[in-house]
């Protein structure tokens, strides 16, 4: 009697969870259903302890005791007051919790990738910064950028990198490309300067001058080289004046009382030679040949009338000073 008394104590208060056996699904009574009324008292009992289990975790929002008390229910009858719908609630909370336990683990692997990604744009601002300064450093930025995009394709900064550096590569190439165009420039004008001091010691100081004049056509601006072709001009200049003004000097003096009319032609035929323009060489050598031919004609005439009179010594003498005093182009 008192073990009798003592299992069916048992039966109504109920044994923990995970002590009670499951009871295994019944076979359907004829007609279909499984009703409570028709499960043995200790099965009722089982039912009734689960289903305030139930009422219990669906107070404390427990959806996983909440799904396993309804299932234990279902197990035995098709329904139990309303176990089917906290079975759903269970589902669905079930559902949502994993869900959320997800949203979770993606925030938190999120937040992980944001901070791995912050500690690479760190790094890569400090290449960066680098490789707009040294090409040597522009792999190392690649790589970053490279780590960056693995972890985040779409970060801005290294887009924004990207592009600074390509300007930058673009920007170097065109000042690469105009200071070669300037050294070019830089040679043809030096390369010009030269042959002009070559013209200028082959003392052709006329032509000198005149390509001097043209230096700074060549479209070097530096104010260092249009500096020394002024100096080169005024030096031209100085030194052309230094060997005509003595000539003229000479010319002038010998054009005077006592003075040789013909070493004067010679020394304006020397500076016409040197500067065909020169004015002043010019009149002078013209009043000097109208003086010279005049002369000629005067010892031709006497030369005449020295050998009518068998004056042979006489006769050469006039004819040599005719040919001495008579100018080249004057036959």
């Amino acid at each position: 009697t008192i073990v009798v008394l003592g299992l069916f104590v048992m039966a109504m208060l109920g044994t923990p969870d995970d002590e009670k056996p499951k009871p295994p699904p019944k076979k359907p009574v004829a007609g279909g259903m499984r009703r409570f009324a028709d499960l043995t008292p200790k099965d009722q009992a089982f039912v009734r302890d689960n289903y305030k289990q139930l009422l219990t975790a669906h107070e404390k929002k427990d959806f996983q005791i909440m799904f396993e008390r309804a299932g234990n229910i279902l197990s035995l009858v098709d329904e139990y007051n309303d176990t089917k719908n906290y079975e759903q609630i269970a589902k669905r909370g079930l559902e949502q919790a994993e869900e959320e336990k997800k949203r979770k683990e993606l925030e938190a692997k999120q937040q992980k990738v944001r901070e791995e990604v912050a500690k690479l744009v760190e790094k890569g601002q400090a290449v960066f910064e680098r490789a707009l300064k040294e090409p040597g450093a522009r792999s190392e930025l690649d790589s970053v950028i490279g780590e960056i995009y693995a972890k985040d394709p779409n970060n801005s900064k290294a887009k924004e990198w990207k592009e600074r550096i390509k300007d930058q590569i673009e920007q170097e190439r065109q000042a690469e490309k105009l200071a070669r165009g300037r050294e070019e420039l830089r040679q043809r004008a030096e390369g010009e300067y030269s042959r002009v001091e070559s013209i200028f010691k082959q003392e052709k100081y006329i032509e000198a001058i005149k390509e001097a004049e043209k230096l700074a056509d060549v479209g070097w601006t530096e104010a260092e080289y249009l500096d020394r072709v002024e100096k080169l001009k005024v030096d031209i200049r100085e030194k052309l004046r230094s060997v005509l003004d003595p000539l003229l000097l000479e010319a002038k003096n010998q054009r005077g009382e006592g003075g040789d009319l013909v070493k004067a032609l010679d020394k304006y035929n020397e500076v016409l030679r040197i500067d065909s323009t020169n004015q002043e060489a010019r009149d002078g050598l013209g009043e000097i040949r109208q003086v010279l031919v005049l002369r000629a004609k005067r010892f031709y005439a006497e030369a005449i009338l020295a050998e009518s009179i068998s004056d042979m010594a006489e006769a050469k003498e006039k004819y040599e000073k005719c040919l001495h005093t008579a100018p080249d182009e004057a036959g």
